[in-house]
């Protein structure tokens, strides 16, 4: 699908991963449906869409890298199932405000930081807060040290 001019798909509820680059530059595409079956998401997967609101699927368990890069998300919620996230999952998505990273016991890193959103500007980075949590702050601020300062508490 990728480089297509989709505006919305519902992806089909047999699907179980969501492969690299699968809907990379669909500039158009705004609206997506994610099924429950789905349990990997790609790198590359979402890069360049449209979208600026997705529900992610509460059995997903790989995040690849830059999957969402250079889309206008606003904010976006991680699900409890969730153990492995990639590089630079946000790329430059200079509207984000707000990640919510619902598992107790933080995700690995498979790579570099993900939650970098643009190498040059600070700016970005330090004002998108990652709300975990509560009773797993500290866990969090120990396992992603280079993230620590924006780690936020948060009711789930």
């Amino acid at each position: 699908f990728s480089l297509t001019s989709l505006e919305s798909i519902t992806i089909p509820q047999n699907i179980t991963e969501i492969n690299d680059g699968t809907f990379w530059m669909c500039e158009k595409l705004e609206s997506i449906t994610i099924p429950q079956a789905v349990t990997e998401i790609g790198s590359n997967a979402f890069a360049y869409c449209n979208i600026t609101k997705i529900q992610l699927p509460e059995n997903l368990k790989k995040i690849g890298t830059s999957a969402f890069a250079n889309t206008p998300l606003k904010s976006i919620t991680i699900p409890q199932s969730v153990t492995e996230l990639g590089e630079r999952i946000f790329y430059n998505c200079l509207q984000l405000g707000s990640i919510y990273c619902k598992p107790h016991t933080p995700p690995i890193w498979l790579e570099g930081n993900p939650f970098t959103i643009h190498y040059n500007d600070p700016y970005y980075d330090d004002n998108i807060g990652i709300y975990v949590p509560r009773s797993s702050v500290d866990l969090y601020k120990e396992s992603w040290p280079t993230v620590a300062s924006r780690i936020k508490e948060y009711d789930f």
